[in-house]
């Protein structure tokens, strides 16, 4: 550490912490009438639960933590104001972390939220929840975190998390949650009927949830119209696309006169197909086909013949 023009620079310090390390390098000074600092940081392998205990800056950055048993890894870049103890002004915190959790296991019981969601979602079991390798990024302003997009597991369905929380624990989360659209049965009255059952197995349905409210006193809301408005809207655009693919094969049996077709013998014994319809008929009937496509996709009317 150097102390120069009522500034200590701290450089390459290192230290063991909560069963990990951490390294630290930035600047504290006290020139102005309000101390401040600007540090790196690099907390390594840290023991989630303990570091949830002993720091209170991690504890405000990340409340869920709380539920969680593993290490956690994170580069921290921070600054902000000093109180007269030189402890951080949370208030006044400005910066960014990169943040990934290593081999962690959840007690959904250990904090409301979770616990909330886990009553409130009953086709998941947060027990379930793989946050194992989980990376995050974050920025903090003005005593409100903001958590970039995510991606975890919860026993194969994919939810992707993001949203903001507040120093003072209030919180704004989105979910959005590709659950099966097997899950929603009860909800659409037979329109899952429309699908075959291998369309059935592939089919995934996205449910918006939003979460405010703070840590301690959540409120989940799910959107279930608008899963079911999803479903619906993708079945029929199925339905459109098989329309289409049958509509097709037909169009192409009439042009190309394959619906006239009919078995024919050849000095060799093997059995061919041979066109029965005539040249000039089967003009004619290409022409009708076209026009019926045009009425079909361009509005147009179809020809018809004048008998003299």
């Amino acid at each position: 550490m150097r102390i120069v023009d009522d500034t200590a620079s701290l450089r390459n310090i290192t230290a063991n912490l909560v069963d990990g390390s951490i390294a630290v390098n930035g600047d504290v000074s006290t020139k102005g009438a309000v101390p401040n600092f600007n540090m790196d940081l690099n907390l390594k392998s840290l023991d989630i639960a303990k570091s949830f205990q002993g720091l209170e800056l991690l504890r405000n950055l990340a409340p869920i933590v709380e539920a969680l048993q593993g290490k956690l890894t994170t580069d921290l870049k921070l600054q902000g104001n000093l109180n007269e103890d030189l402890t951080p002004q949370l208030q006044t915190l400005a910066g960014n972390a990169f943040a990934q959790i290593l081999g962690a296991e959840v007690d959904p019981e250990k904090t409301p939220l979770l616990a909330k969601l886990d009553e409130r979602l009953t086709f998941v079991n947060l027990d379930d929840l793989d946050l194992n390798d989980l990376k995050t990024y974050l920025t903090f302003n003005a005593g409100r975190v903001e958590v970039k997009p995510f991606n975890f597991n919860v026993k194969g369905i994919n939810v992707t998390a993001g949203g903001s929380h507040g120093f003072d624990m209030s919180m704004d989360y989105d979910l959005t949650l590709d659950i099966p659209a097997e899950f929603l049965g009860s909800s659409l009255s037979g329109v899952l009927s429309k699908l075959t059952s291998q369309e059935l197995a592939n089919t995934s349905v996205p449910l918006p949830v939003g979460i405010s409210g703070n840590f301690r006193n959540p409120n989940i809301s799910l959107n279930m119209d608008q899963a079911v408005n999803s479903l619906t809207q993708s079945i029929i655009d199925k339905q459109k696309d098989n329309l289409k693919e049958k509509g097709k094969d037909i169009l192409t049996g009439i042009i190309t006169g394959n619906r006239g077709n009919q078995a024919d013998t050849t000095a060799t014994g093997q059995q061919s197909t041979t066109d029965t319809i005539p040249a000039s008929e089967r003009d004619k009937v290409k022409d009708a086909a076209r026009d019926i496509l045009g009425g079909i996709l361009g509005g147009r009317k179809k020809k018809t013949d004048t008998v003299e």
